[in-house]
């Protein structure tokens, strides 16, 4: 593995090279959420994935893909969360003609809703998010696929930790993309949805999953197949929890005690009060 040294970068770089093909992960600083963009780079050119939550860390990701000297065969969102896709706007600058391509479904909500979340969120970011959301305009299909002699197999997951989720497994490296649906070990999970038990179910299958040694999630450190184990058990003790807490103090409260020593406390918080934001709004 191969990292990018902290002074050159205010985020951070992890790298694995297999082969001809190498996979970049740029990670943004705390107050980014450790926010990843996953830079496949081929031998000809890049697939991107994913595009910070914060405008400086989308220029500073973009700036450094740039610098790999190989055009952007296409830039992919993973998920409508805002902390994916804020930035996708700086990678486009970068990267044009890049297309911007996502799971059917996706645009469709972005172009509903986008403006209405950044608008809410820019009290709290200000113009370190953009005045206006950029929208998919190519539909990445399910399946399998070949893009600049990498193979890829997409898969779309319903009702997890968001309602549409992306993930890309490379078979040839070993690598798995799972992005928010999984957790390195040390660290807190954005449990966001109370579709607990859809989620195990989805890891469960990828614990049957044979070659996949790197894990990428959509935010810290790359870890490994542990990753899918501990974010098992993470969520079997929120769905514990989420029955039994009265709002989403307490089922912070619970979380952190269960798991003291996980990292980033500060995201089940954040999770928490989104979790129990949707659940109002649908009493």
């Amino acid at each position: 593995m191969e990292n990018t040294p902290r002074s050159a970068l205010t985020g951070i770089v992890r790298g694995s090279q297999h082969g001809n093909v190498k996979v970049h992960s740029y990670i943004s600083p705390e107050d980014g959420l450790f926010t990843n963009t996953q830079i496949v780079e081929g031998p000809n050119s890049l697939i991107i994935f994913d595009g910070q939550l914060l405008l400086p860390y989308a220029r500073e990701a973009a700036s450094y893909a740039k610098r790999l000297a190989k055009p952007a065969e296409r830039i992919v969102l993973s998920h409508f969360h805002l902390d994916h896709w804020a930035g996708l706007s700086t990678f486009l600058e970068h990267f044009t003609p890049a297309k911007i391509y996502a799971l059917p479904g996706i645009a469709e909500y972005l172009r509903e809703n986008g403006q209405k979340i950044i608008d809410a969120r820019r009290p709290i970011w200000g113009n370190r998010i953009p005045t206006n959301p950029i929208i998919p305009t190519a539909v990445l299909p399910e399946g399998r696929a070949t893009i600049d002699g990498v193979n890829f197999e997409f898969r779309r997951y319903l009702d997890a930790e968001a309602a549409i989720q992306l993930v890309a497994l490379m078979p040839d490296q070993g690598t798995l993309l799972g992005f928010d649906l999984v957790f390195a070990p040390d660290v807190h999970v954005f449990t966001l949805t109370p579709h607990f038990d859809n989620w195990i179910r989805i890891l469960e299958e990828w614990e049957a999953l044979q070659g996949y040694d790197r894990i990428l999630s959509g935010h810290g450190e790359p870890t490994d197949r542990t990753g899918i184990s501990a974010t098992i058990a993470y969520l079997r003790k929120s769905w514990e929890v989420y029955p039994s807490a009265r709002d989403a103090e307490a089922y912070a409260a619970r979380m952190k005690s269960e798991f003291p020593d996980r990292k980033h406390p500060e995201w089940i918080d954040l999770a928490a009060s989104i979790l129990y934001h949707v659940v109002r709004a649908y009493d």
